[in-house]
């Protein structure tokens, strides 16, 4: 239970750390006095800073040896907020390059190809996004408008991208400079 915020936790930390039950009192905008009520309400009578550190050294023991579900659910607290942050990237466009990566890797398998090859590669990606760009754009006849619109710049942009993870996987895996 909390009064203006104070918990007996607090209390024990406060203590153990030299504050006096007046000061206490103050910090948390207790009433006159009201500090001793809580003292007795919680078992903490004649509490000294020596009482309060062996209290807090005899939690942290039971702590450790016992987690209690609500710590436990503290620690779960990064893998849940990391879950979240996971399922936000998982956007469509992202989905789209994951999917690729592993459609390449399904062809191919593990490529670790010199970095002027990388670059042809890439280059060679880049090259088709830029032509899906310009047939939509330019009127180039009806063979040339194919490979542009909208679908097809998303596909080249895919791959440029999915080659492009693709090259960064192979430096971290090789350890290239």
């Amino acid at each position: 239970m909390s009064y203006n915020g104070l918990t007996r936790q607090a209390l024990i930390e406060a203590v153990a750390a030299g504050e006096t039950l007046s000061s206490v009192e103050k910090a948390y905008g207790l009433k006159y006095n009201a500090i001793y009520n809580l003292v007795k309400e919680w078992g903490l009578q004649g509490i000294t800073p020596e009482k309060a550190q062996e209290l807090l050294a005899a939690d942290k023991s039971a702590n450790n040896r016992i987690p209690s579900i609500s710590s436990a659910f503290d620690k779960l607290g990064p893998v849940i907020e990391l879950l979240s942050d996971l399922a936000q990237l998982k956007t469509p466009a992202l989905q789209s390059v994951i999917e690729e990566r592993q459609r390449q890797n399904a062809k191919w398998g593990e490529q670790n190809h010199p970095l002027a090859a990388w670059v042809s590669i890439l280059g060679e990606e880049y090259g088709e996004l830029c032509e899906a760009v310009n047939e939509t754009i330019f009127n180039n006849g009806p063979e040339a408008r194919e490979k542009g619109g909208h679908a097809n710049i998303r596909a080249e942009a895919v791959q440029v991208a999915a080659v492009a993870v693709q090259l960064v996987e192979m430096l971290d895996r090789n350890g290239h400079e």
